[in-house]
């Protein structure tokens, strides 16, 4: 029946290796297309237990179900291999069942996600944002509440996974409501139109799995080789850096719909004006987050958790580098995904994971930390930092772009010893007067602006991408002057 849930029995029984747990999870296929799921969204299964196995299936959907003999109705996943992958965690209660969780999260994202895409092809983006902040903001206060009363780790993180889930439920309700004609609708596109699609897709893919490579092996790597305490500390750095990140992608978000519109629209002379003015508001967010970063980010560390939770200086100067980079290259990619040109690089994302699990591991054993951070940096310079560009210029805007490139990089490079010789006089600052309070922090903070501006005004007062973007900025705020 509908929003029900049924025991079916498997007529299976286990005898798993002691030190192990079987974990029942959703087959997405089912959970998607049918609405069917465990109802616990994750069954556990002991080592110890030997009688038969049943699945607790919840029908999500308005419509009956029916499960015939023989169906495919969940998975069984099993954890052998854990130990390797962690460090030091031996004295950590359920880290297995921990560990679990965090992959069903991972995995349950997915589901239903796929409806999001109508609204972002609607140019309605706002309204999955809107509910990933109704839902953030539920979850936190929820957290919190599940931390003060109970202390519960495990209770924590089922709250996380079952609040994340939510505007995922909440989109796909309302796609099916504005556009039912989505489920009528059983026609394919014409042959050429749907192998397009796919290859597409495919590359897509393989950017994708590379992102995934690049960007969630670190802690991993770290876990596997350091141990679980240095991930501990990493984690403190990556939380100040991955909201820097949220906010960051949400801004250049937003200009998606508008830049897709103006490519297909307007010539090529057009859209690289607009590239190079984006490319320069881009590189002035990050510079002054870098800067920023490299002269306060161990200060803010030691007020917030204590001097003992503090990276050396290099090892920052190696992260904070690495996230420079990383969003040096969002006009490329923006532009790119707004394009389509996700085939013309395809193999860039191979080489970049291959490149950077190799060297993160050599380097490792030697330098730590820094070393898996520095083989993210090496893999970036030997494929992304010149490939995105070159993708873009030489597909996208197409007329003269081997002057085009040329133009870029010396910018690029322009810009790198800018941004270098700012973030080393803030460092210097601080290694000569040392923040001891969060007064003292925000005045540098505020100092550390004043001279970046300046830096800035100093450096391109009479750049074409400078002017234009100031003058955006005073249309902008005589308007809301005028507004008020």
């Amino acid at each position: 029946p509908p929003h029900a849930t049924a025991m079916l029995p498997t007529g299976l029984s286990f005898a798993l290796p002691e030190g192990t747990f079987g974990a029942v999870v959703a087959r997405s296929g089912l959970a998607s297309k049918q609405g069917l799921r465990p109802a616990n969204c994750l069954g556990v299964i002991d080592s110890d237990y030997r009688g038969e196995c049943f699945v607790a299936l919840h029908n999500d959907s308005n419509e009956e179900r029916t499960v015939r003999h023989g169906d495919r109705v969940a998975q069984l996943v099993l954890l052998p291999f854990l130990p390797y992958l962690i460090k030091g965690g031996e004295g950590i209660e359920h880290i297995t069942l921990i560990y679990m969780m965090y992959v069903l999260g991972s995995a349950s994202s997915y589901l239903l996600n796929y409806k999001s895409s109508i609204y972002q092809a609607y140019q309605k983006g706002y309204i999955r944002a809107g509910w990933n902040m109704v839902c953030e903001c539920i979850k936190t206060v929820l957290q919190i509440a599940v931390l003060l009363l109970t202390g519960n780790f495990i209770l924590y993180l089922a709250v996380q996974q079952v609040v994340q889930f939510l505007p995922n439920i909440m989109v796909s309700r309302m796609v099916d409501k504005e556009f039912p004609y989505l489920k009528e609708c059983r026609e394919l596109p014409e042959k050429e139109e749907r192998n397009g699609i796919l290859k597409n897709i495919g590359a897509m893919s393989m950017h994708k799995l590379a992102t995934v490579i690049v960007r969630n092996t670190d802690s991993l790597l770290m876990s596997s080789f350091i141990g679980l305490a240095t991930v501990g500390l990493y984690s403190n750095y990556r939380l100040v850096l991955n909201a820097l990140n949220n906010l960051l992608n949400k801004f250049a978000t937003a200009f998606s719909g508008s830049v897709g519109n103006f490519a297909a629209l307007e010539n090529s002379d057009r859209l690289y004006r607009v590239y190079k003015e984006m490319d320069f508001l881009f590189f002035v967010q990050s510079a002054y987050l870098t800067g920023g970063l490299m002269m306060l980010f161990n200060p803010l560390i030691a007020l917030l958790f204590g001097g003992e939770y503090c990276f050396p200086m290099t090892t920052v100067v190696i992260i904070v580098t690495e996230f420079y980079i990383s969003r040096m290259r969002q006009t490329n990619l923006l532009f790119r995904e707004v394009m389509g040109l996700f085939w013309n690089d395809r193999y860039k994302a191979v080489a970049e994971s291959i490149i950077n699990l190799v060297v993160s591991i050599a380097l490792v054993q030697r330098y730590g930390v820094a070393g898996i951070v520095g083989g993210t940096i090496i893999s970036s310079l030997c494929t992304c930092v010149w490939v995105e560009p070159y993708i873009f210029l030489k597909y996208g805007v197409q007329d003269e772009w081997q002057k085009k490139l040329r133009d870029y990089f010396a910018e690029y490079l322009k810009r790198m010893l800018l941004t270098a010789t700012l973030s080393a006089a803030g460092v210097l600052w601080v290694q000569r007067f040392p923040v001891s309070n969060f007064g003292i922090f925000i005045l540098d903070g505020l100092l550390y602006t004043a001279v970046f501006a300046g830096g800035i005004v100093l450096v391109y007062h009479g750049n074409a991408e400078y002017a234009a973007l100031k003058q955006r900025g005073l249309k902008l705020l005589k308007r809301k002057t005028e507004d008020t």
